[in-house]
């Protein structure tokens, strides 16, 4: 991906997380697979108590847990 797509999607995204949080969602940006899955094994499913993780059919979600 080159500079100015890579820039673009940034600000999108940092758009997207301020709108998100503005209505109390917690949001995680992550620059890399290894580092989404990092975030979630180590910050997410920590504060959730959960004992499993479930989901439809998610590609990236399917690609995090393989990383």
């Amino acid at each position: 991906m080159n500079g100015p797509v890579k820039g673009f999607w940034k600000l999108r995204l940092e758009s997207v997380k301020k709108a998100l949080e503005e209505n109390n969602f917690q949001v995680y940006l992550s620059d890399s697979v290894a580092e989404a899955r990092q975030t979630v094994l180590e910050d997410i499913l920590p504060g959730t108590g959960a004992r499993s993780v479930s989901w439809g059919g998610s590609v990236t979600f399917i690609e995090t847990v393989q990383g």
